[in-house]
């Protein structure tokens, strides 16, 4: 038998996943079904033995026969009902589908008993301006489950307080009617303080009430929990999260009472988290309203899915207004929504579009290999990749190899740990015997919580034997620069450049970078002075032009690696090829320190063939420096 398993906890004791001749058997469920078998049992035994003694005393003292029909009649009656009532108590909670790790994975996804100091000893409460809705919401649902599932009195003390504190104190809240909106008390970008809300935070609370109810038998948190649902379901018109579409509602996770289609942001995880929420709360509620709320989301779903992947099929957009490209970590977690929504639902487009990218994540981050004989081969693993390469937004990583009586385990620890080499850091390399192993699984670990992002057969692994392209190149200048030669300019008295913009420089290519093979576009540039960040074009063979800034500060005096990706530039789609000629460079500093002219040297281009050429590139050459956004922590 061949096994694999995720783990909510470090002990790996609960909701183990097992594979048996393709069946997928959850360890908490089964345990849940033998419960209720159980007691129902036991219920039945006793009913049976009840009623033996109870006929017999009939027997005993009546002799009209219809009269002991009749009572045999009404035992078998009276016993079906009481059966009917153990198997129902004995299944308690696995009907309560909060409880069922599967269905609320991504409301508990990284959270952890140690973790959020602030929010344990409740320092929070404490000041008004850094409350976070769907953090109070979340801490409040984790500790309420966690307490339920280890039967742990504390924890689901901390988790009353959170609801008591939602329901009683919180100093932000909006009540419209029946809704109860929960405002944020701080600016994020367009939206100012204690004008606007999150559906994404109002449906956690709705959760987190409503599993109070379940747990504390307390009316009133039944009451919070559906006007904080309301707070979702209701239009933004009517004080609401929800904003009405041609096939249904779409519900948005920024929302204030001046938004409108054109102002929107249709960012889609926050919509299904969501929908996700609503769900659970039709299912256990069984509230024809909100049933029926949940069919207009769905709708909706439906019908804008597809407006969130690449025309190409080679990534995806976080949102649609404007469109915005989606970090790895988000491909991740809508992964996991999804999965939940699949698993609670059954509907088809939630498990295709999980598996739409699965497929993704495959293709950008799946291993490598370099066949050195028969027998063996090296396998190269990359927590660099689409669509910003020079941003790590990967989560930790397991990595496991799986043969029918064997398995090897490799963990990539926290990519984000800044001041540690990249090359270290953040790539896995291994000499394996090649026909040892079967099958490759690639995890996502997230504190004790982990998702299987992809399984691939190790012989559908990409072989890494394309050399590297080092393309001639020539550097042309303009706006405030001037061309040294053909690998150096000079840039002219930055302090009097217009809108931050402190010169240019274009680098024209003798080889064609084409993008939907080529994996990365390396260019190492030693600047004499350090400036902030750059806008960078590159420009087709049809002389059309994408763009992105690359926010990094580079060091100066040295060699800088700049990386990227086709995928990272926004308007990529609206391309007619992705053939690349040139790429030209906008420099940026802010304030200007200094206003003497500074030189800038274009060292090397690379087309990158494979992450395993791009380690290699760089442990050849120690002295160029990967310049990466360094956000450190483990929280993403």
């Amino acid at each position: 038998m061949t096994c694999s398993y995720h783990q909510r906890d470090p002990e790996n004791t609960r909701n183990q996943q097992i594979y048996y001749k393709g069946w997928l058997l959850n360890y908490e469920k089964v345990k849940c079904n033998l419960y209720s078998i159980l007691i129902s049992s036991v219920v039945l035994i006793s009913i049976l033995t009840y009623g033996v003694i109870f006929l017999l005393t009939c027997n005993l003292y009546m002799e009209d026969t219809k009269m002991t029909k009749y009572r045999w009649s009404l035992l078998i009656v009276g016993s079906s009902l009481l059966l009917l009532s153990s198997f129902s108590l004995g299944s308690l909670r696995n009907n309560n589908k909060l409880l069922v790790y599967e269905y609320v994975k991504p409301f508990l996804w990284g959270e952890n008993t140690s973790g959020r100091p602030g929010y344990k000893d409740f320092s929070f409460f404490l000041d008004s301006t850094k409350l976070h809705p769907l953090g109070l919401g979340s801490y409040a649902f984790f500790n309420l489950w966690q307490g339920t599932e280890d039967n742990n009195p504390e924890l689901l003390n901390i988790g009353r307080k959170y609801i008591d504190y939602l329901a009683q104190d919180y100093p932000f809240v909006q009540r419209n009617g029946n809704a109860t909106l929960y405002n944020y008390p701080f600016t994020h970008k367009e939206y100012k303080a204690g004008e606007w809300h999150s559906g994404m935070a109002n449906s956690i609370i709705a959760l987190s009430f409503l599993q109070a109810y379940i747990i504390f038998d307390e009316p009133s948190y039944l009451r919070y929990a559906e006007q904080a649902m309301m707070g979702v379901t209701e239009e933004i018109s009517k004080g609401g999260s929800a904003l009405k579409v041609e096939s249904g509602k779409w519900f948005l996770e920024y929302a204030s009472k001046t938004i409108d289609h054109d102002k929107a942001r249709f960012v889609l995880n926050g919509f299904l988290y969501q929908l996700l929420a609503l769900k659970l709360y039709c299912d256990i509620t069984g509230d024809e309203y909100f049933i029926k709320e949940y069919k207009s989301g769905l709708l909706a779903y439906q019908d804008l899915y597809e407006q969130f992947h690449y025309e190409s099929g080679d990534w995806t957009y976080y949102s649609l207004n404007p469109k915005s490209v989606e970090t790895p970590h988000y491909v991740i977690f809508d992964i996991i929504l999804l999965d939940a929504l699949y698993e609670l639902t059954n509907e088809t487009v939630f498990n295709v579009e999980s598996s739409y990218r699965r497929n993704i994540l495959r293709k950008h981050y799946n291993l490598e290999s370099i066949p050195l004989n028969r027998r063996q081969g090296i396998y190269c693993f990359s927590q660099v990749g689409p669509p910003h390469p020079y941003w790590v937004d990967i989560y930790p990583t397991t990595i496991r190899f799986l043969s029918e009586n064997d398995s090897k385990e490799i963990y990539l620890k926290n990519p984000r740990e800044v001041g540690v080499p990249i090359e270290s850091r953040c790539f896995s390399i291994d000499t394996l015997t090649t026909d040892k192993y079967r099958i490759v699984e690639v995890w996502a670990v997230y504190h004790s919580d982990s998702v299987l992002l992809f399984e691939s057969k190790i012989e559908n692994i990409k072989h890494a034997i394309e050399p590297d392209i080092f393309p001639d190149y020539d550097l042309m200048t303009n706006l405030l620069a001037e061309k040294e030669s053909s690998k150096r300019a000079i840039i002219q008295n930055p302090a009097s450049g217009t809108n931050l913009n402190r010169g240019a420089i274009s680098v024209q290519f003798d080889q064609v970078f084409i993008g939907n093979k080529d994996k990365y576009l390396g260019i190492v540039i030693n600047s004499q002075k350090k400036f902030t960040s750059l806008r960078i074009f590159l420009t087709n063979t049809l002389n059309e032009r994408a763009s992105r800034y690359y926010l990094n500060t580079l060091d100066s005096g040295k060699d800088n690696l700049i990386l990227i990706s086709v995928n990272g530039f926004g308007n990529i789609e609206q391309l007619t090829n992705t053939n690349f000629s040139s790429l030209e460079l906008h420099f940026y500093n802010v304030p200007p320190k200094e206003d003497s002219p500074y030189s800038i040297d274009i060292k090397n281009v690379v087309f990158f063939q494979s992450n395993y050429n791009l380690l290699h590139f760089l442990k050849r050459r120690p002295a160029v420096i990967f310049t990466e956004k360094k956000t450190p922590g483990f929280l993403y």
